[in-house]
């Protein structure tokens, strides 16, 4: 017996082209790794309301965020260690052409293995760029020439071109 997690679109973004569409694609990115720094997802589909849902591998942990709000400051070695392990995954997104675009503390998780040692897992492809031929990639889900990601996370070109990356550069970032 398996336990995952659910994660379902609900209220007024269920009806919205746009975001069903978002999820569709982190699904569809997510589900194309296999590695130990990324959440697995397995399954993609709508409800018999029509409510958008993923399932996914279920984490116990926290966010990166939450480690550093509780603690306050982490050395540079402890803060170092979780950002290279999670780059791991994001390194073989890299190599499939996806782009992760929203990289930051909130989108690490730190999920607690068997052991409860710390594994960090990067979540959330939702705004990723996805390279592959015959892909939509951002048609109809991004606004052309809008930039994607948290403003405080984005690379400096972003921001000065004004729009959205579309390579690794953002995630390295």
């Amino acid at each position: 017996e398996s336990r995952v997690a659910v994660k379902v679109l609900r209220g007024m973004y269920a009806k919205d082209p746009r975001v069903i569409e978002r999820m569709r694609r982190e699904a569809k990115a997510t589900a194309s790794l296999s590695h130990r720094n990324v959440v697995q997802v397995f399954d993609f589909g709508v409800t018999a309301g029509g409510y958008p849902f993923i399932v996914m591998e279920l984490l116990r942990g926290e966010t990166f965020a939450s480690a550093i709000e509780a603690r306050k400051k982490l050395s540079t070695l402890e803060a170092a260690a979780v950002v290279l392990r999670a780059m791991r995954g994001v390194a073989i997104a890299h190599t499939k052409g996806i782009y992760h675009r929203d990289l930051k503390p909130e989108n690490i998780f730190l999920a607690l293995d068997e052991n409860d040692v710390p594994q960090p897992k990067v979540l959330d492809f939702g705004v990723s760029f996805m390279e592959r031929p015959g892909d939509d990639n951002e048609t109809g889900v991004t606004k052309q020439g809008s930039m994607v990601g948290t403003p405080s996370y984005l690379p400096p070109e972003a921001i000065l071109k004004g729009r959205a990356t579309r390579d690794a550069l953002a995630d390295i970032w």
